[in-house]
């Protein structure tokens, strides 16, 4: 889908699932393989330091993001940390 859609100038960011929700790894999958990536992912949710470290430390060797730099937004979902 972000290959049809035309954002301008605008820098495109998607959020994706929770990584608690079992459903990330799918939006990824999908997100990543698209042929024009987003410049960012927003992480929702985000509890604790393991959420941002697992978002960090995938394994992205079946993307297109090995070869590009890319940000994650972290969304916290409470101010515990």
């Amino acid at each position: 889908m972000l290959d049809e859609l035309n954002f301008g100038r605008a820098e495109p960011c998607v959020r994706v699932n929770s990584v608690d929700s079992g459903l990330v790894e799918e939006d990824l999958k999908v997100t990543l393989s698209a042929e024009r990536l987003p410049q960012a992912l927003m992480l929702p949710k985000v509890e604790n330091e393991e959420h941002i470290s697992w978002a960090s430390t995938r394994d992205h060797s079946d993307s297109q993001m090995t070869t590009q730099r890319y940000s994650f937004v972290p969304h916290a979902s409470s101010n515990e940390f």
